[in-house]
């Protein structure tokens, strides 16, 4: 697996135009460290292979210092790209070799998937852990054990969940490194160690631009994937069951660093790119005329003093490979997607495991139920509380409940199942405070011109999940049997291992403060930054504060007066009701994604009733290869979407979704043909992401970012109350009047409310 993960890495850098000499380029630190951790981990396995009595009395003591030595290296390498994803990979499989006395532990009824018999574990690292689900195998660190067999022809092992992330950091690591330019390492280097707000890793993120960048004097190529800088960004679409789906997309900071400037006291200070508000939303200054910028013969844009790039300096610096670079944002991709497919898993075993103790539809059901009402009740209000607490801590503490709860519902439900129901609220209701947190911190730790492939690639990442994490879900689940509670327990490592991966962010704080009457470089673009500046007068500005004696000419900012939660979600609601663009949206959405929600109830009859009979197939394969049709969809959507998105008006990108969406629906309810359908809710698929993405950049470039929280709870409550109303009402008509009636006059409805945009010129506009 970890070979694989490399060789992965690799090829991907190839692949992205990168080269193996960059390698020989790549600067470790305590390089002296992880060269002695890794031979003295695996010179102590070697000698135990070889039956040396002394190495055996000492194993621990030798595989502890090994680890520790390892996890030291890594850490002080922490701003490389995957570095983090490895560490919490390590820590994890150190735990579990400490817990069995310098052993890993490896679950018996693993083997036989993976086409290994218990004679076969012959190595002397490894020892068996019973198949039995009890206090003994948590005692020995079950969870973070070989658990998860990999029975692929040219793959055969039982990996651990540390396993996983090492793989996949490593597999970050190499493919950074390929493609990155050797002198890229060096600014990175310089930038962590900025003195203004971003510090630490946070300021690695961020590529250095010229001072005319930040006032609207230099532009990129047309069509690169570079747009101008939007304020913060939302998670608007998908509700949340039980923590799985509904991940908030990445967005970039509302700042950004564009330059060093010395002032007249001698500091050193960064400059930020200021946003100024048009009517239109948040955008940077408007570029220049000709004069300052200059046109090549095929429509390029040649920066002053920067030469031309060629195809693999082109790639390298598109927006999904620069991502790639950005720890911050990889690591919390990469654990984001390990959680969800924990969460996969964990959807899949609580149908099963109420479905086991009870054999009752309705009480399977009602599972999905108490997942949805949160939603609906505290999205408000998880908005409002989240913008006044620090948001990581709030992710943190999160994950960290979500991993307690699910970690006793198989032992719960056990007790009584009844008592399941309120556990399955309360981590809905968790995951509603994490996510506006996380929607909160993206913007901070990625590039303004990112945004909009950010939230593409969280958004296929997710949707990689579905397509992906289902059938495996299924598989593993299948493969428990009667030991399903171990899939609620390896849902909760990846919790842990979330929260450890997201406690390494270091993310800039959006703050006010108040400046003495001499004001320095540094405080005046910061100033510049936060507020609403005409272009010229925020150069006059920048200047002045350079120049000798230069004076602060406007008042001390204050921070202001604490308002209550109830006052502050009215504020939020006010600013929506106000915004033309938003309020729109979001009144379109309501009436839109209703044929959402009758499409989710009705499937799983319409696959029975329908697409079963006539084309001679097993219902529930016929609905679980429907879902993956629309997961492929979202998938290839998502990433189109964040290559030409850019470029497209988003107000009719939105319209033209939703009518596609209908028309789709239609054309699903009136086909009866299997493979036909799943075209068509490809097809869907693609067309749900044309109107999600610009709706929610939209949201980011139009909210200011202390009421992007409660804005995004309002629309989100309206949205999911009228698809949750949709779920029932598609229910009850579907059981009266049938399936293909309701799905028809969904898409209808869909289709009107697209082209109703086109009668709000905001919205056609947008």
């Amino acid at each position: 697996m970890l070979i694989g993960g490399i060789a992965f890495g690799l090829v991907l850098g190839l692949l992205a135009g990168g080269s193996l000499a960059n390698l020989a380029a790549v600067r470790l630190r305590w390089v002296g460290v992880l060269m002695i951790a890794v031979i003295l981990r695996f010179g102590t396995e070697w000698f135990l292979n070889r039956g040396n009595g002394f190495i055996e009395a000492v194993r621990l003591p030798l595989f502890f210092l090994a680890f520790v030595l390892l996890l030291a290296a890594l850490w002080v390498n922490r701003n490389q790209p995957g570095m983090r994803l490895a560490f919490v990979g390590i820590l994890s499989n150190t735990i579990a070799i400490i817990a069995n006395g310098g052993h890993m532990p490896i679950w018996i009824p693993s083997l036989e998937p993976a086409g290994f018999r218990l004679q076969d574990l012959t190595s002397a690292f490894h020892v068996p852990l019973d198949a039995e689900l009890n206090a003994n195998f948590f005692l020995h660190a079950g969870p973070l054990a070989d658990i998860l067999p990999i029975p692929l022809p040219f793959v055969r092992n039982v990996a651990s969940i540390g396993d996983v992330f090492l793989t996949i950091g490593l597999a970050f690591f190499l493919f950074a490194t390929v493609v990155r330019n050797p002198g890229d390492e060096d600014h990175e280097t310089a930038t962590s160690d900025h003195d203004g707000p971003l510090t630490g890793l946070a300021g690695t993120t961020r590529l250095p631009r010229g001072i005319g960048a930040a006032l609207g004097q230099q532009r990129v190529r047309p069509g690169t994937g570079l747009t101008t800088g939007f304020a913060e960004t939302a998670s608007l679409d998908r509700p949340l069951v039980l923590g799985g789906r509904g991940m908030g997309l990445a967005g970039p900071s509302a700042r950004e660093v564009v330059d060093r400037v010395r002032g007249a006291d001698g500091r050193v200070a960064d400059v930020w790119a200021p946003h100024y508000p048009t009517d239109r939303g948040i955008a940077l200054a408007p570029v220049p005329s000709a004069t300052s910028a200059a046109a090549d013969d095929d429509g390029a844009i040649a920066l002053p003093g920067r030469p031309r790039v060629d195809v693999q300096d082109r790639v390298r610096r598109h927006p999904y490979v620069r991502l790639a670079l950005n720890p911050s944002f990889s690591a919390l991709w990469a654990g984001q997607m390990i959680s969800m497919f924990g969460d996969r898993i964990h959807q899949i075993a609580i149908a099963f495991l109420v479905l086991g103790l009870t054999n009752n539809a309705v009480a399977v059901a009602f599972v999905f139920v108490a997942a949805t009402i949160p939603n609906l009740l505290l999205s408000p209000l998880a908005g409002a509380y989240v913008d006044r607490w620090n948001q990581r801590d709030v992710m943190i503490v999160s994950d960290l409940l979500r991993a307690a709860v699910v970690l006793v519902m198989p032992i719960v439900a056990v007790t009584s199942v009844v008592l399941v129901y309120p556990l399955i609220f309360l981590i809905t209701s968790i995951s509603i405070f994490f996510r506006p947190a996380r929607v909160a911190i993206l913007p901070r730790i990625v590039r303004d011109d990112e945004l909009l492939t950010a939230n593409s690639a969280l958004w296929a990442g997710e949707t990689f999940a579905d397509v992906i994490g289902y059938p495996l879900a299924g598989i593993f689940v299948g493969f428990l049997g009667p030991a399903i509670a171990l899939a609620f327990w390896v849902d909760s490592a990846t919790y842990a291992a979330s929260a450890l991966l997201i406690a390494t962010i270091a993310v800039p704080a959006i703050q006010r403060r108040a400046r003495p009457e001499m004001a320095t470089v540094g405080e005046v673009v910061d100033e510049v930054a936060d507020e609403a500046i005409d272009p010229t007068r925020a150069a006059g500005r920048i200047e002045q504060a350079a120049s000798p004696g230069a004076q602060a000419a406007e008042p001390a900012i204050s921070e202001p007066a604490r308002t209550g939660v109830v006052e502050e979600m009215k504020e939020g609601y006010r600013f929506l009701r106000s915004e033309p663009v938003l309020f729109a949206n979001t009144i379109q959405a309501a009436f839109a994604q209703f044929a959402i929600g009758s499409l989710t109830a009705l499937t799983p009859i319409f696959a029975q009733d329908i697409l079963g009979p006539a084309n001679g197939v097993d219902p529930k394969a016929a609905y679980a290869f429907l879902e993956t049709s629309i997961g492929v969809g979202n998938l290839i959507g998502g990433f189109v979407i964040g290559l030409i998105g850019m470029r497209l008006a988003k107000g009719r990108m939105v319209i033209g979704g939703y009518v596609l969406w209908g028309l789709f629906l239609i054309a699903f309810a009136l086909s009866g043909n299997l493979a036909l359908d799943f075209g068509i809710l490809f097809g869907a698929g693609v067309a749900n992401m044309i109107f999600v993405i610009p709706s929610q950049t939209l949201f980011q470039q139009r909210t200011p970012p202390e009421l992007i929280g409660r804005v995004i709870g309002f629309r989100f409550a309206l949205v999911f109350g009228s698809m949750t109303l949709a779920m029932a009402v598609g229910g009850i008509l579907g059981q009266t009047i049938g399936v293909v009636p309701v799905l028809v006059f969904s898409g209808i409805v869909t289709v009107l409310a697209g082209l109703a945009g086109l009668l709000v010129p905001e919205m056609r506009d947008a």
